[in-house]
């Protein structure tokens, strides 16, 4: 998580970079989810193996990263992960 909030580092500046369109809502990057809204740029990455997921959410302006893991995998569990780390973000309340 730190080396991704590390901006003078060209790698991570190179994973970053907007590579594909994906709809209106998101870019997609070197293996990254590219998010801007609401004055947030939000780099993600959702992931896991064999009955564990990990939900990966790197905020650079507000130097912050949100990872959860879990021991459970089922169709909806990116969903709840994505809003956990959505409403851990909102309790840090970063501005």
């Amino acid at each position: 998580m730190k080396l991704q909030l590390d901006e003078s580092n060209p790698i991570v500046n190179e994973s970053h970079k907007k590579l594909y369109k994906e709809d209106s809502d998101f870019w997609e990057g070197y293996h990254w989810y590219i998010i801007e809204n609401d004055n947030k740029l939000i780099y993600r990455h959702h992931g896991g193996i064999y009955g564990m997921q990990n939900w990966f959410v790197i905020y650079p302006k507000q130097n912050i990263g949100i990872s959860i893991l879990t021991n459970t995998s089922f169709d909806k569990t990116g969903e709840i992960l994505e809003k956990v780390v959505d409403n851990l973000y909102n309790d840090i309340n970063i501005n």
